[in-house]
């Protein structure tokens, strides 16, 4: 897709092209192509009357669903740039110039270019003429930003960053849906991968499936796969949601992409039983993935190692910068022609992450001898309790191993004696005995070399997580307080 830019415009092309096609599908409803170009025609014509063009950043406040994702896909096609409403954007260097909201998501903003949005927005806006070829022309450049991306991997705090057409077509490129029967991106509808997914199918040609009004994806992956669903997408945490409480189906659904640093072994399993053939993405938002793992059966996941994609370069080097040589240990750093370089408004975190023009994921690894690359764990994982060195992820992956566990998160913790502890957050099987789980915990651990000693352990309803669906250790006292530690 990286030789055609304008994708705003080639998605409304490819819609209006095959009208009568399946655009979206909730399993039990289905909206065909000419009726969301119609919608999408639409959002644009009241965007226009709004003063809505280049030069323009409109934030979204809509519930995630259909709404937002027809006003991002207009906001694009007018070729100005969207953003999703939060909290933490750095409106002194995000200079938004249209916020758009409903009555179900009030705007806590004040701002000159509110805008409510409602049904009728379904439709062009009455009495407002203009010539509608003339307005739907999109970007003009490869370099024009298309939206701004929030991401929190890499410190655990959100950050946003500009991402550009070009940017936006190769990750397409690097994520093929062409062929398939049926897709299902399981992100957020303007989310990075979300709106991504769901512009590559639209594109494609290929039906996207969304859960229906009030309701996500979680337990839903029998339900795809009966429908004829052939590929998901989705973060880690989302797949696991996918995944849960249901029983495997008779037909396992073809592909699956999921992306993150780390998927553990047992993790990898469970999906199988789902799934025929699952792709490990590496990568994160900034770089927009960096390379690929297919995993068909179990014995794969012995040796998890990625294949960089042609246009990403990867190093190691020591903490001081020095570049190591294959097989050796260290800080892993990312490079390619269209990364992102700088977090908006952000200079302490653009600083941190991005180096001498790398990108610093945070991740620990090597490089193979065959230029594969082996992540070994997150940096900010490594801990040392006591003089006791070791991988906060291998904790909870032990933990994991214990029947009746189906979520774990260590943390540590800074006592007022100037000692750390470690702790742990644990999520238990509906009707679970919490002292005998905390019990066979312990004994894990115990049998685990290095041997790991918890200091206390509360079973919680969820975990916290970032955006990314990486576990959020700074966070785990508050998710854990007013528990009952064992």
């Amino acid at each position: 897709m990286t030789e055609s830019f304008n994708f705003p415009v080639r998605a409304l092309e490819a819609l209006e092209r095959n009208p009568a096609a399946i655009a979206f599908s909730t399993l039990t409803q289905a909206l065909p192509n000419g009726v969301v170009a119609g919608y999408v025609r639409a959002y644009a014509l009241h965007l226009a009357k709004r003063k809505v063009g280049r030069g323009s950043v409109v934030m979204i406040g809509l519930p995630n669903g259909m709404t937002d994702f027809f006003a991002a896909f207009a906001t694009n096609l007018l070729g100005a740039i969207w953003i999703g409403s939060h909290e933490d954007i750095p409106l002194d260097a995000v200079k938004v110039t249209h916020l758009l909201y409903d009555r179900t998501n009030p705007v806590r903003l004040s701002h000159p270019g509110v805008h409510e949005v409602d049904d009728s927005w379904l439709t062009p806006p009455a009495g407002f003429v203009v010539d509608q070829q003339g307005l739907f022309v999109g970007f003009s450049s490869g370099d024009d930003v298309a939206y701004i991306a929030r991401s929190s991997g890499t410190t655990g705090r959100a950050k946003f960053m500009e991402r550009t057409v070009l940017q936006f077509c190769e990750s397409v490129a690097n994520s093929p849906v062409d062929g398939y029967a049926a897709i299902a991106p399981l992100a957020a509808s303007i989310s990075s991968m979300g709106y991504r997914n769901t512009l590559a199918g639209i594109i494609a040609g290929v039906p996207v499936v969304k859960p229906a009004p009030g309701r996500d994806f979680t337990g839903m992956a029998g339900d795809m796969a009966r429908a004829g669903v052939e590929w998901v997408a989705g973060s880690p945490a989302q797949v696991d949601a996918l995944c849960r409480g249901v029983e495997p189906p008779d037909v396992r659904i073809h592909m699956l992409r999921v992306a993150g640093s780390i998927m553990t072994r047992e993790a990898v399993g469970h999906w199988l039983r789902f799934f025929q053939r699952i792709c490990l993405n590496y990568g994160a938002r900034e770089r927009a993935g960096g390379g690929d793992m297919i995993v068909q059966r179990i014995e794969d996941m012995d040796e998890v190692a990625y294949t960089l994609r042609p246009e990403v370069t990867a190093q190691i080097v020591s903490d001081t910068g020095e570049v190591l040589p294959h097989s050796t240990p260290g800080i892993v750093r990312l490079r390619s022609p269209t990364m992102v370089t700088r977090y908006i408004g952000n200079n302490d975190a653009t600083a941190e992450i991005f180096r001498d023009g790398w990108f610093y994921p945070g991740d620990l690894g090597l490089l193979m001898a065959d230029g594969r690359l082996r992540i070994l764990g997150r940096a900010k994982d490594q801990l040392n309790l006591g003089g006791v060195k070791f991988n906060a992820a291998d904790v909870d992956a032990a933990v994991l191993r214990v029947p009746g566990i189906v979520g774990a998160m260590c943390y540590p913790v800074q006592m007022s004696t100037g000692m750390t502890e470690l702790h742990l957050c644990a999520i238990a099987e509906p009707g679970a005995a919490y002292p005998q789980l905390a019990a066979a915990i312990r004994v894990v651990l115990t049998a685990n070399r290095p041997i790991v000693r918890l200091a206390g352990i509360a079973f919680v309803d969820a975990l916290p997580l970032n955006e990314s669906g990486k576990p959020l250790r700074s966070a785990g006292a508050r998710a854990s307080d007013g528990r009952m530690s064992y």
